[in-house]
């Protein structure tokens, strides 16, 4: 793809993302504010009427990255506290190839990881979270603009570590990733 043409491919996906537009039938969700907005390091929240403020805003710095905010919407209600995954976070092993991979924290059971794959460019990230018909957690993780459209790099590890007020089954536990990067 020509550089004009990746521009204008990501100005319209910026503007359709603050919009609030679907596309190609999958909501983004609330607009998030921007990554250079003033944020506390440490998680902020929770509130309990719906808002299109988020419930939490963590900071999270990714192994061989920049520094992300994650915007964190909670529909269950029943998050406590989140904070940014460090690499600690990332054992034990996840047994799952589908991004987000989501997975119990040993020896807390109200706290479960959701964890994916990011990459240099990224600026900022938003998850929603919600019941799935199964009666466990559901995960929506949408990445936000990208630093500049030639960044296409991986491997930056990214995640939020989430403190629920009662245990939750992490075999229950789905997730959907959302890139930002032209398809």
């Amino acid at each position: 793809m020509r550089p004009t043409a990746q521009w204008l491919v990501l100005a319209l996906l910026v503007s359709v993302l603050a919009a609030g537009c679907t596309v190609g039938g999958v909501s983004p969700g609330p607009t998030s504010p921007s990554p250079t907005s003033p944020a506390a390091s440490a998680s902020t929240g929770p509130t309990s009427e719906p808002s299109d403020k988020p419930t939490f805003e963590v900071k999270q710095q990714g192994s061989n990255g920049p520094e992300v905010t994650v915007f964190i919407f909670d529909a269950t209600h029943s998050l406590m506290s989140a904070r940014g995954a460090a690499d600690k976070d990332s054992s034990p092993l996840i047994a799952s190839e589908v991004e987000p991979r989501i997975g119990e924290v040993p020896g807390a059971p109200n706290d479960l990881r959701v964890l994916w794959g990011g990459g240099v460019c990224d600026t900022a990230y938003t998850v929603q979270l919600t019941e799935n018909p199964a009666g466990g957690l559901h995960a929506d993780v949408t990445q936000g603009p990208q630093s500049s459209p030639y960044c296409d790099s991986l491997g930056v590890r990214r995640g939020v570590v989430l403190t629920f007020s009662a245990p939750v089954d992490a075999m229950k536990a789905t997730g959907a990733f959302h890139s930002a990067m032209p398809q």
